[in-house]
């Protein structure tokens, strides 16, 4: 159930950037926001039945609180209850926006991340390899939407942060994965299932005419620390440079695919290359599709269709 409600808010979060991205900012109860809501939820009531079944057994709030993994569960998802007014203070304060890193969105996220590892922790002396495998792959999910904006090509910050958070967020994610499960290659199999769950993902918005983010292939280079058991000192540093290398490749691969499509326009058609690239990943598909909507002109230009 954790996994389920885990994997809808992952999806409340991609449609939610591709929902911004077509048509602008929007009301609370947009469907990508109903179906977050419902995904926290979901969560609040498992970690209840979770308390409920520890005090059934044991009749002590002492066994509760020394339940492995609940109580720092429980304060992340609090936390993440109170990053929901929190938000709704900061914009009727600062004004509406759509960034990722403020404040409130990052409680949210970072508190989300430390919830999963938490469930991780307490199904980890249990003999449950496919909750382990599907608990590790959506905390891998969960740092990874520290550097969404960057995946789906609109960062709101440098460019020059998004490696260093990325590796620092699945560095840390991995990390906790190999220390709370003991099965070999747990690491790996997390990888490839985060992979395949983003892959469904994008057919998903894909298919409903949204936006999707490309898949985040580079991951695989983390796959090295499970390959070099040998080198236990040097294992995390030659990952972390694998997937900085593929980072790299998949980026210039796809600046290619951009400067093929700017020739394409060239001719004065109207088309316009997008104003964001990292690593030279421009996703030209927002700025040379048919949609001329007035937040698709203002993601592509810097203005909007009124100037």
């Amino acid at each position: 159930m954790i996994v389920g409600a885990t994997g809808m808010g992952l999806a409340s979060a991609y449609w939610d950037d591709s929902w911004h991205s077509t048509l602008g900012r929007d009301s609370a109860l947009i469907p990508p926001h109903l179906l977050l809501y419902a995904s926290i939820v979901a969560v609040g009531v498992i970690l209840g039945l979770w308390a409920m079944r520890i005090l059934r057994d044991t009749r002590s709030l002492n066994a509760l609180g020394r339940a492995p993994g609940f109580i720092l569960a429980a304060a992340s998802a609090a936390a993440t209850a109170i990053a929901a007014p929190a938000d709704a203070f900061w914009h009727s304060t600062f004004g509406r926006d759509a960034v990722l890193w403020s404040p409130p969105h990052l409680l949210s996220v970072i508190s989300t991340t430390v919830l999963l590892g938490a469930m991780l922790v307490s199904v980890s002396d249990r003999p449950w390899r496919q909750l382990q495998i599907g608990l590790s792959a959506v905390v891998l999910a969960a740092a990874q939407i520290l550097v969404m904006e960057y995946d789906t090509d609109v960062p709101q910050f440098s460019e020059t942060l998004y490696l260093p958070v990325a590796l620092l967020s699945l560095l840390s994610a991995g990390w906790v994965i190999i220390r709370m499960t003991g099965f070999p290659f747990a690491l790996t199999t997390a990888i490839v299932a985060y992979i395949l769950l983003r892959a469904a993902l994008t057919a998903g918005l894909t298919g409903a005419g949204w936006l999707a983010p490309d898949l985040p292939l580079a991951l695989l280079g983390l796959a090295a620390v499970d390959l070099l058991q040998s080198l236990p000192r040097l294992r995390w540093l030659v990952a972390a440079s694998i997937v900085a290398a593929l980072e790299s490749l998949l980026c210039n691969r796809a600046q290619q695919r951009a400067d093929r499509v700017d020739s394409a326009v060239d001719d004065g058609s109207g088309g316009r290359g997008s104003r964001s690239c990292l690593c030279g990943r421009r996703q030209e598909s927002r700025c040379y599709s048919d949609d001329r909507s007035p937040a698709r002109v203002e993601f592509c230009t810097g203005h909007t269709g009124a100037g």
